[in-house]
């Protein structure tokens, strides 16, 4: 499996995860937005970052401290 391959499947991967721990929370993407938001101590994150955070778009350490509060919030 090429390395690009690889990295859009647990992309894919893990957007589905994401979704389907929103959906059994009954939590919009802006729920999630706010709850990462608190966790990381900030007033709010828009939903365009965490959706960029979950696709794999964004980067650097806020973006990993992003991810890692996402996992955090939602148990994954």
């Amino acid at each position: 499996m090429s390395e690009t391959y690889e990295r859009a499947f647990q992309t894919a991967t893990f957007e589905n995860r994401v979704t389907s721990a929103r959906n059994l929370r009954g939590w919009s993407i802006q729920d999630l937005a706010d709850k990462v938001a608190q966790l990381r101590g900030k007033n709010s994150l828009s939903i365009n970052y965490i959706r960029s955070v979950i696709s794999g778009h964004a980067h650097g350490k806020a973006y990993e401290e992003t991810l890692e509060a996402i996992k955090q919030v939602l148990g994954i």
